[in-house]
């Protein structure tokens, strides 16, 4: 409502496309945000004490809620990834209020510092354009 970005930590999952998957409560300000620009922009890094160690991805791109069809897909690959998250019973209700989005993006920079201090690559994804 105040026109501003808002910043949101989330869980996600990945595809083999660079394709991000989340799911957050349709009423939260980042996905109100998101379904009056569907743009996003990313972070992902892990987290270090040695400065000089730190590496990550930025990225900008397009975001929306995700198709119903894919609905099946998605908690496959949670699972994977946090195999300590369950989709059980204790998990439907919680689950009911949100929704899955897909972060698609079309840019992206690599950060290293392992590589020389403040380095950096950009490039456009996915390289030959989208599918």
């Amino acid at each position: 409502p105040d026109q501003l970005p808002h910043v949101a930590s989330l869980y996600f999952v990945a595809d083999d496309e660079l394709s991000l998957y989340f799911f957050s409560s349709p009423q939260s300000q980042h996905c109100r945000d998101l379904a009056a620009m569907h743009f996003a922009a990313v972070a992902i890094f892990e987290p270090l004490r040695a400065w000089e160690q730190g590496r990550g991805t930025q990225m900008r791109g397009t975001c929306d809620p995700l198709e119903e069809d894919a609905y099946d897909y998605v908690p496959s690959i949670y699972a994977d990834k946090f195999p300590e998250m369950t989709f059980a019973d204790q998990h439907v209700a919680a689950l009911a209020a949100t929704r899955f989005f897909r972060f698609r993006p079309n840019w992206i920079r690599w950060c290293d510092n392992n590589v020389d201090f403040g380095y950096l690559e950009e490039f456009s994804w996915p390289p030959n354009g989208r599918k």
